[in-house]
């Protein structure tokens, strides 16, 4: 595939990897403190750290089931779906606790984590072949500058308000995956000639 809009969608594709990085970073390295604080549970140490493992198994299949979908169901609309599901699965755990709570993580992560595999269709798919190793590494380099930044950021939301202003955080960066993956969309793919995939 090619993209018919180049410039928009190098600018959704940026969005989409800075906001999903916070995203990916705030909930996952903040996860097992999450669930201790807001689960409401009073679970013991090692049982947060099962039910952490958990929820992060759920992001795992998640990955899995991407590699099937990419093949049957078009990239922008996967795009979409993953996006909206991250903000309101975080919404859900920042609004509730108990089991609603667990369920709301366990749907953000699974479509963060179904992110991840869409990403590297994404720059498989809409790179051109001489472009692309420098796509990939620039996707990277991106991932771990947020990882970086996400790490006082978590710790200045906690002081701030607890575990429900780390979720709103977390919130907020999902709609710019959402942003751009609506950018993403209105940019449009196009079928790329037989010379220009085999070049």
């Amino acid at each position: 595939m090619a993209v018919a809009r180049p410039g928009m969608t190098a600018v959704a594709f940026a969005i989409a990897l800075i906001a999903g990085g916070f995203t990916f970073n705030m909930t996952t390295i903040a996860l097992p403190k999450l669930i201790e604080s807001q689960s409401g549970l009073q679970l013991p140490l090692l049982l947060v750290g099962a039910v952490g493992t958990g929820v992060l198994v759920a992001g795992a299949l998640t990955q899995f089931a991407m590699g099937r979908l990419i093949d049957r169901v078009s990239l922008p609309r996967l795009f979409i779906g993953l996006s909206l599901l991250q903000p309101l699965g975080l919404a859900l755990a920042a609004a509730t606790s108990g089991m609603p709570m667990l369920f709301g993580l366990s749907v953000a992560v699974a479509a963060i984590y179904g992110q991840v595999v869409l990403n590297d269709a994404l720059v498989a798919r809409c790179v051109p072949p001489h472009y692309r190793s420098r796509a990939y590494g620039l996707r990277y380099f991106v991932g771990f500058t947020t990882s970086g930044a996400g790490v006082p950021l978590i710790a200045a939301m906690y002081d701030a308000d607890g575990p429900r202003a780390v979720l709103a955080a977390a919130v907020v960066f999902g709609c710019g995956v959402v942003m751009g993956a609506l950018l993403f969309a209105l940019a449009g793919l196009r079928a790329r000639s037989p010379a220009a995939v085999s070049g």
